[in-house]
């Protein structure tokens, strides 16, 4: 897998519409496929366009950084953001999420 013409490519990864709470988690083995290739992956996580409570997206990210940054991913894909961006009336989450420093 190359990136033509010099572009970047990011690959959301996705192991079952979200991290793999198994334990086998096969994309680990997929990883150094894509660190070879040049290729930056970042982690899934639905959010529920809000909705989803913050400890199950905290959960989630927390899941990929056990499993998945030791083999190679760089971060994390927000899906089904919210569009509600009212300043006076603020995502029901949006102040229980804390940030995350990804390099701990």
């Amino acid at each position: 897998m190359q990136s033509a013409g010099g572009s970047s490519v990011v690959a959301v990864v996705n192991p079952n519409s979200g991290p793999d709470y198994s334990g086998t988690d096969a994309t680990i083995k997929c990883m150094p496929f894509l660190n070879k290739a040049n290729v930056t992956s970042i982690g899934y996580v639905a959010t529920g366009y809000g909705t989803r409570p913050a400890a199950d997206v905290k959960r989630d990210i927390t899941q990929y950084v056990q499993t998945l940054q030791a083999a190679g991913m760089s971060g994390i894909f927000f899906d089904e953001g919210t569009n509600w961006c009212d300043e006076y009336a603020p995502s029901p989450h949006q102040s229980s999420l804390e940030p995350l420093d990804w390099q701990q």
